[in-house]
């Protein structure tokens, strides 16, 4: 379990420090593992100065605007992360929910609205509010526990590209779902929400997952559900900033 956290939390961007990498050109065919590329960069290394507010104010915020219906960043995402909660709602209430990596952290509010336990993985603040558990990556390795559920939206796609300043790995998305699958209970649910559309690598930025590349991504996995994906989304061009990303629920097999 500690080389997978190792390689997962190591590339969590409140952790880096370094600039962004392009993706070597000697490297490309296998970063992009059959998925078209297309040479897009960014910079995203300065959110290691980020630190979320976690108090009691700012959840109660979180809370309010989700009880009013009122959606974040990706809002069809947030929809369909409410119907899939509400489905599976015996497994998020009063339980211990992982939530990776919740940049607000609005998500750990989703998990409170249903009755769960959320933990988020982030810098150490002094004023957290007593419904949030804050763990920094140092202290989960040196005490590794496992959770009855994990939510990651809008991370995977990322993962080992470089665009945070992390190391590359042209495989970070396949390994942050072993470490998922390490993380989790024997019972334990996944809910994470992926770009889904034609096959694509846009440089160091993101993966679009399709035909070829989202059964990758799930293998090992029992898709017990997803909310706002269908077929016909494997027809979706691929376009950049414009991303339909539904949520998948899984367990491990």
């Amino acid at each position: 379990m500690h080389k997978f956290l190792s390689a997962i939390f190591f590339t969590l961007p409140l952790l880096c420090a370094n600039s962004s990498q392009k993706i070597p050109k000697d490297q490309i065919g296998a970063f992009a593992r059959g998925a078209p590329y297309s040479d897009h960069h960014a910079n995203l290394s300065r959110l290691d100065k980020v630190v979320n507010d976690y108090t009691e104010e700012a959840i109660d915020m979180h809370l309010a605007n989700i009880d009013a219906r009122q959606m974040n960043i990706y809002a069809k995402t947030d929809i369909w992360l409410s119907l899939a909660l509400a489905k599976y709602r015996d497994n998020i209430e009063g339980k211990e929910v992982a939530v990776w990596y919740d940049l607000q952290p609005w998500y750990c509010a989703f998990v409170l609205t249903y009755g769960g336990i959320p933990t988020a993985f982030d810098k150490f603040t002094d004023d957290i509010d007593p419904r949030v558990n804050v763990l920094t990556p140092e202290q989960f390795i040196a005490n590794p526990k496992r959770f009855d559920a994990i939510i990651a939206v809008s991370f995977l796609e990322h993962e080992g590209l470089g665009r945070y300043g992390e190391p590359q790995n042209k495989n970070g998305d396949l390994i942050a779902m072993q470490v998922f699958k390490n993380m989790l209970k024997k019972d334990g649910l996944l809910f994470i929400a992926v770009p889904v559309c034609k096959d694509h690598l846009a440089g160091n930025v993101y993966r679009t997952y399709g035909e070829k590349l989202l059964p990758e991504l799930l293998s090992g996995w029992k898709v017990l559900n997803s909310f706002g994906h269908q077929k016909s989304d494997f027809k979706r061009k691929h376009k950049k900033g414009v991303h339909h990303k539904p949520i998948f629920v899984l367990s491990p097999n």
